[in-house]
C-alpha cells in the first residue's frame, strides 16, 4: 500500500514533515501536518538521460494537489513534459467541485479543448468541447471551434446537446433527459450537409418509425 493510502486510511502515524515515497517510475512527495496530508503534495516521474557514456535520472513535474486533514482541496493540475499543465480540477473537501479544464499546446499557444463543471463530485452543469484547427504547412493556429456543448444534471446528460459536425454549416441538437435519448435525432452524413435519417426517442427506447433517406434525396 503507498503511503498516501497508509497515511489516509490512518495505518502510518508520521511527523510533521515532508516525505518521498518511491516506485519504479515515479515518486510521491507529500506534505504531513498533525499527522494527516496537509499542504502540496507532489508526484514526478522518472526520466532517464543518457550523458556520454553514463545515465542521469532526473525526476519530471507530473502531478500537484492540496490536502486539508487527508481530503484533497482547492486546485489540482496534470502536467505535460515540458512543465504545461494538461488538466486542472478543482476540489473542496475531497470532491470534485466546480469547472475543470483541459487545454492543447500542439499550436505554440494555449488553448482550451474541454470544459466539465461538477457538484459535490457529481458532473452537474455546463459541458463543452473544442477542436483545434491547424495551418498544415505550419502547424500554426486558424481557429478553434466548439465541437460538444451541453448540461449534466448529477452525473446525466440532460436537455439539448449541440454536436458540431466537420462541416461548419452543420449543428445537430440531440436531446437527452436524464442521461437517455429522447426526441428526434437527425442523423448526417460526415463532411457533407446531407441528412441520412431520423430517430425519435422516447427516455431511451426508439419509438415510431424510423426514416431513412434513400440516395440523400
Amino acid at each position: 500500500m503507498s503511503l498516501r493510502k497508509q497515511i489516509i486510511s490512518g495505518d502510518k502515524i508520521l511527523k510533521d514533515g515532508q516525505y518521498e515515497d518511491f516506485f519504479e517510475n515515479y515518486k510521491d512527495v507529500l506534505t504531513v501536518k498533525n499527522g494527516k496530508l496537509n499542504g502540496c503534495s507532489f508526484r514526478y516521474f522518472k526520466s532517464i538521460k543518457k550523458v556520454f557514456f553514463s545515465e542521469k535520472i532526473e525526476w519530471v513535474l507530473n502531478y500537484k494537489d492540496n490536502y486539508i486533514d487527508n481530503f484533497q482541496h482547492g486546485k489540482c493540475f496534470l502536467y505535460n513534459h515540458d512543465g504545461t499543465v494538461y488538466h486542472e480540477w478543482n476540489y473542496n473537501h475531497g470532491e470534485l467541485d466546480g469547472e475543470q479544464y483541459t487545454y492543447d499546446y500542439s499550436t505554440g499557444r494555449k488553448e482550451v479543448t474541454g470544459l466539465d463543471t461538477y457538484k459535490n463530485g457529481l458532473l452537474h452543469g455546463k459541458h463543452e468541447t473544442w477542436s483545434i484547427d491547424k495551418d498544415l504547412t505550419t502547424g500554426k493556429f486558424v481557429s478553434k471551434r466548439l465541437q460538444w456543448e451541453g448540461q449534466y444534471v448529477e452525473d446525466e446528460k440532460d436537455g439539448v446537446w449541440y454536436e458540431q459536425l466537420w462541416s461548419d454549416d452543420i449543428r445537430v441538437e440531440k436531446t437527452y433527459k436524464n442521461g437517455k435519448r429522447h426526441g428526434r435525432w437527425n442523423n448526417y452524413c460526415n463532411y457533407e450537409k446531407v441528412l441520412r435519417s431520423v430517430d425519435i426517442y422516447d427516455h431511451g427506447e426508439k419509438v415510431g418509425e424510423e426514416m431513412i433517406f434513400d440516395n440523400y434525396d
